[in-house]
């Protein structure tokens, strides 16, 4: 079963759990629903997990000090929050929380008016804050005379950041991305005729990484030689991923959830300028969430 969303899936899971059904979730998970006590729960992406590959190069490549981390309040966003404080203090910055009620409204000035008396040297969305809010807050923070550093934590395609946020305010904004030229055969088959028919300033990068999906839930069938979820579910944590985008990405976190329930990715390293992103060099994602996560 494929469930989208932090609070879908904690709501669903005494079902799912009780008649042991494996479930992708495009979600950031927490404690609460994954690990141990659900083990037919795993994450298709990496989502809360994001901070592990950028508060370091924040911290020790920009010097920041301080980094605030915004999101919604509710599952999904209490998920976040909670590993953003938890690799603050793994990594040695200070963690600055502000959570906002999810609404259709796209003024959040009163609350980032509180954000930046705080003085923060990096402001970053989160994985569940939605792409448009974030690049309405964008806008905002640079009309109230922030200059910091800004990262999107989910992906946005650059037509929209332009169309919302517009050009000056998001130069220099990091965003995480993937490099396309790293993509395996058939995940630059998909991106081609992705892009042939939509365009190429309409590509998110999300897409392959669910694209990867239906590819490891293959291989655990075909290495557990049975169709028994329990058999299928505790062969995942032990694969070599065949034919994900990029050769490294595995499933991890038995550090921190208890279980390797997460599929975790390498990130690229993008900066906005002049209204493209400019790629800097790849950072060592796997290696990064071993040293923390495994």
């Amino acid at each position: 079963m494929y469930i989208l969303g932090g609070a879908m899936v904690a709501v669903t899971q005494p079902v799912t759990d009780a008649n042991k059904i494996l479930v992708q979730a495009w979600a950031a998970l927490s404690k609460k629903t994954m690990g141990p006590k659900h083990p037919y729960t795993f994450q298709t992406d990496t989502e809360a997990e994001i901070p592990l590959a950028w508060y370091p190069f924040f911290k020790d490549k920009l010097g920041a000090k301080r980094i605030a981390a915004i999101a919604p309040d509710d599952e999904t966003g209490w998920a976040v929050m909670d590993f953003a404080k938890f690799v603050s203090e793994k990594v040695g910055v200070e963690h600055i929380p502000m959570l906002f009620t999810r609404s259709a409204t796209m003024d959040f000035t009163p609350m980032l008016t509180k954000l930046l008396a705080k003085k923060p040297d990096v402001i970053e969305s989160t994985s569940a804050t939605p792409p448009g809010q974030w690049l309405a807050m964008v806008k905002q923070l640079r009309g109230l005379g922030y200059k910091g550093y800004l990262l999107a934590g989910a992906g946005s395609p650059m037509g929209q950041a332009l169309e919302i946020a517009g050009k000056d305010a998001i130069e220099g904004m990091y965003v995480r991305g993937q490099e396309y030229s790293l993509y395996n055969a058939k995940a630059k088959d998909m991106r081609a005729r992705y892009t042939a028919k939509y365009g190429a300033k309409d590509w998110n990068f999300l897409v392959v990484d669910q694209r990867d999906n239906l590819y490891w839930l293959t291989q655990a069938i075909e290495e557990a030689q049975s169709l028994d979820v329990a058999k299928v579910a505790a062969q995942i944590p032990k694969m070599k991923l065949k034919d994900a985008w990029l050769e490294g990405t595995y499933f991890g976190g038995k550090a921190y959830y208890g279980s390797a329930s997460v599929y975790l990715m390498p990130h690229v390293n993008y900066i906005i300028k002049d209204g493209k992103q400019i790629g800097q060099p790849t950072l060592q994602v796997p290696e990064d969430l071993k040293k923390l996560l495994d």
